[in-house]
């Protein structure tokens, strides 16, 4: 019986070390890393000090689903299963707020929430399902949601936008590159366009109205199909609120951008990849210097203050860099704890309050 146990025992050790011996190969050779789950944190001195924010009960939260309130600085929301929970002392007790769900039943995973800042009022969640997706809007700040878009089981919804100009006009995209448009708050939509490209993100410029970016991920060739061909990453654009698009071309090669952020001040817009900053205003688009480390993950989050257009806030790897003259130079802001940062959030009526969300790895 001991002989058993003891041959159990080894058997376990061997696994662990197995284990252990391709964490390490994969993070030497490939720089990859397994995530474990999220932490968020709070700094309300721009990052010199930071505090923990608590998961409630039953609920996994990531920088995706937490936000500010719009018209509270003091106060966060979070988008969950069982509706918006509220903080109203930075994140260390949340309590539901009666929400209501228009459906039959409730979400089973919330993916992303989004808050047009131009109607604090308005929140879309996008509710995830086993092999589809909905999207759903509240217009009394979450008390009550309801569907304004059903996914097909095998095309799901992969990017939402909604108009800063026109609130009524709403853009969406899903994985098999159909972009739809709804000018009636989301009760019918109009295909406009069907890229045949998974739509990674659609980015309406807050500055110039009917300018719209679209972002098209990469599609590698299918390994069972010998005529496929790989189709790579591209950025097209509209400049007449998506009735027609081309695509965007320019003399730096920004097509393997994966985000569009723009400037909340000014007319400046960022294109971001894993190891690349672009900045463009007017006509005139340049590379911001980055500094990158051997064996960084690549940029996962870049932000901007919303109230000094100097001010850029980069995620790469495991750091925070932090850039007071437009990205000619930066410096460092300490992480409370390691792993990667995945969100950077900033409070857009106070800039000294900052969320960051860390993705903790073995």
């Amino acid at each position: 019986m001991f002989k058993e146990i003891g041959y159990i025992l080894i058997s376990f050790l061997i696994a662990y070390l197995a284990f252990e011996g391709l964490l390490f190969l994969l993070e030497k050779d490939y720089g990859i890393k397994l995530p474990i789950g999220e932490e968020l944190f709070l700094s309300s001195n721009g990052g010199e000090n930071w505090l923990a924010i608590e998961s409630p009960s039953e609920n996994v939260i990531s920088g995706k689903t937490l936000s500010f309130d719009p018209e509270n600085p003091q106060n966060l929301y979070l988008a969950s299963p069982r509706g918006i929970l509220y903080s109203t002392n930075k994140g260390k007790k949340f309590k539901v707020n009666g929400t209501k769900f228009e459906t039959e039943t409730e979400p089973v995973f919330i993916s992303e929430v989004i808050s047009p800042l131009e109607n604090p009022d308005i929140i879309y969640l996008i509710s995830e399902e086993i092999g589809r997706n909905k999207v759903l809007v509240s217009y009394n700040k979450g008390e009550t949601f309801r569907p304004i878009f059903i996914s097909q089981k095998d095309n799901k919804v992969s990017a939402f936008g909604a108009d800063p100009f026109f609130p009524y006009t709403l853009y969406l995209g899903t994985q098999k590159g159909n972009f739809l448009k709804s000018e009636d708050f989301g009760s019918s939509w109009e295909e406009k366009k069907n890229f045949s490209q998974k739509i990674a993100q659609i980015a309406p410029n807050p500055h110039q109205k009917g300018e719209i970016y679209v972002l098209l991920s990469v599609q590698e060739r299918d390994p069972f199909n010998y005529w496929s061909q790989r189709i790579p990453a591209k950025i097209m654009i509209s400049y007449d609120a998506a009735n027609s698009f081309r695509e965007f071309k320019t003399k730096m090669n920004i097509s393997q951008a994966k985000k569009i952020v723009f400037d909340p001040v000014i007319n400046r817009t960022y294109f971001v990849s894993d190891f690349s900053l672009f900045k463009k205003e007017g006509s005139r688009i340049e590379a911001l210097k980055i500094i990158s480390s051997p064996g960084q993950s690549g940029i996962h989050s870049f932000t901007i203050d919303p109230k000094n257009s100097n001010i850029l806030y980069l995620g790469m790897g495991e750091l925070i860099y932090k850039s007071e003259d437009s990205g000619k130079n930066w410096g460092i802001i300490e992480t409370p704890i390691r792993g990667i940062v995945k969100e950077i959030k900033i409070n857009p009526q106070d800039s000294q309050t900052i969320l960051l969300s860390i993705e903790k790895t073995l």
